[in-house]
């Protein structure tokens, strides 16, 4: 078991500079196209809010799309999903999306298991409600959250997100993972990834495979 000690003067390890991540779905938080519209409804009102049926249904539309998927391979017989934690402090009782979502690609097929080994330990800003400037940093989310439990025997984890902005969470969540499995292959997939430039955003339907790269001026994600 790995403890994390409360507050930022944490000793802070070397954080990854890169992790390979997916993501199913896109969306634009300040367009005002009908497409626009639709994926900031679909953020707002049912992956936020955990509606079942409709994660339900978006992730067996990915299984059927799963043989031209970017990340297919994400996906495999030896695959370990780990939900990251929310904003706020967690325990295993409070209700969450991200671990919502890993039990629906479980029921799918879409890993061997699920390890829901990560903890919040103390609250963070929500980095999708708040301007940029104003976002947790990975040193930030590193230092609030923990590994609490073990996971069972396996050489690839995949963390797994509702949504991806910069992915400063991804980055932390990956090195703290890194630090008990150092032999594990990680990655991380979001069902959704934010487009902030309206003027790019053609559709919520834009599945991608790419890279999260952390800098001592930012974390940067591309696409």
């Amino acid at each position: 078991m790995n403890s994390c000690p409360s507050g930022l003067a944490r000793k802070i390890s070397i954080l990854r500079s890169e992790l390979e991540f997916g993501s199913y779905l896109t969306y634009c938080p300040h367009g005002s196209s009908f497409e626009a519209m639709k994926s900031l409804t679909f953020v707002r009102d049912h992956l936020k809010t955990g509606r079942l049926a409709t994660l339900s249904a978006v992730i067996k539309a990915m299984v059927r799309a799963r043989p031209q998927l970017p990340f297919a391979d994400f996906f495999a017989n030896d695959t370990v999903l780990v939900p990251v934690p929310g904003h706020a402090v967690s325990s295993k009782d409070s209700f969450s999306v991200t671990r919502l979502i890993c039990g629906i690609m479980h029921f799918e097929g879409l890993c061997k298991d699920v390890a829901d080994c990560l903890r919040r330990t103390q609250k963070v800003a929500p980095g999708y409600k708040v301007a940029s400037k104003d976002r947790p940093t990975p040193e930030q989310h590193y230092a609030t959250m923990a590994v609490e439990t073990l996971l069972p025997s396996s050489d690839h984890l995949v963390l797994v997100d509702d949504v991806v902005t910069r992915g400063a969470t991804f980055i932390a969540a990956a090195s703290l993972l890194s630090e008990v499995y150092p032999r594990a292959a990680i990655q991380a997939f979001a069902l959704v990834r934010t487009q902030s430039t309206a003027a790019i955003f053609s559709s919520m339907s834009e599945a991608v495979r790419g890279t999260i790269t952390n800098r001592p001026w930012g974390t940067f994600r591309d696409p």
